[in-house]
């Protein structure tokens, strides 16, 4: 009995040493809140999920689901360590004290008899949504519907992908009728810069990846408006500008320095970069901008240019 014993927790053992051997596209933390897969190990599986071409990294958010650029000087994991642990599974029960106290801030914020600022709210919404991403239980119909219900003013989805973002639309009307005028700014950008959950600066190849549209100069107007919502609001809204759920300032900046996928042609990309720096020359977006447009035209950029093909819409 003893040998047959052995013998099994030897083949269990080269069972084991053959599958870590095994190449396996890491989730690698890029920034908090985003997980891509690391380069080289998708270079060592034979390419991307669903056959994407070499040099897409696709990414996953808190608030959505998209294709996000790699960091070009990113080489070593501990390099693009998050600076906050991500966020812990929590149970669903838990999940919904925090709806809960979102849909009574929402209430108290609607009721309030003189405009207040909704980024209280917001802030609730999102650790709501944060902690819906990271849910790793599963949740019954019912538990889903009152979550949905409870999160008046979010896009909370579980088919065909799982989404909890802001509804910029919904929220738009809302903050014209309750909110200041940080609010009613802050969320006609947002409604400008989102379809929905999904950038209006990217093309929808799928349920997950994208390609950006340079060369229609909407990430050049976008920053702007952003930037001046930052001169005539400073200290409104000022983490949410730059958080990755979000998908606002700092998604823009992120596409202009960090995508490998655009729509169209090189003659897009060299427009769109020419036209930011001509427009904001003292941004510290312009040297990384300058290296990426020399490398460009030197044809040495890492970049997939996707042209001719047929898109697919946001639902």
């Amino acid at each position: 009995m003893q040998g047959m014993e052995r013998v099994i927790s030897c083949l269990l053992g080269g069972l084991l040493l053959l599958a870590s051997s095994l190449p396996v596209a890491a989730a690698v933390p890029l920034r908090p809140g985003v997980i891509r897969l690391a380069q080289d190990d998708i270079l060592e599986t034979g390419g991307l999920p669903g056959g994407m071409p070499m040099g897409m990294l696709l990414s996953s958010t808190g608030g959505t689901v998209k294709l996000s650029a790699a960091t070009e000087s990113a080489k070593d994991p501990a390099e693009v360590a998050p600076e906050n642990p991500p966020v812990a599974a929590m149970p669903v029960v838990a999940m919904m004290v925090k709806a809960d106290h979102y849909a009574e801030l929402l209430a108290q914020w609607q009721q309030s008899p003189s405009p207040q600022s909704f980024e209280p709210v917001l802030v609730q919404g999102q650790e709501v949504a944060s902690a819906y991403m990271a849910l790793t239980e599963p949740m019954d119909e019912a538990s889903f519907d009152a979550l949905v219900k409870k999160m008046q003013g979010y896009l909370v989805l579980r088919e065909p992908i799982t989404v909890a973002a802001p509804d910029p639309a919904w929220l738009y009307e809302q903050a014209k009728q309750h909110g200041g005028p940080a609010d009613i700014a802050f969320f006609d950008l947002m409604r400008q810069t989102l379809n929905g959950y999904w950038p209006v600066t990217m093309e929808r190849l799928d349920d997950q990846t994208g390609c950006t549209r340079y060369g229609l100069l909407d990430l050049v107007k976008l920053y702007g408006g952003w930037k001046d919502f930052q001169r005539q609001y400073p200290q409104a809204y000022k983490d949410e500008l730059y958080n990755p759920d979000l998908l606002l300032l700092w998604d823009i900046e992120d596409q202009l320095l960090n995508s490998k996928a655009a729509c169209e042609g090189a003659a897009s990309v060299i427009q769109e970069f020419e036209a930011f720096m001509q427009t904001f020359p003292d941004s510290n977006l312009v040297p990384q901008l300058r290296r990426r447009l020399d490398l460009l035209r030197k044809n040495q950029l890492d970049m997939y240019f996707y042209q001719g093909i047929q898109y697919n819409s946001p639902e």
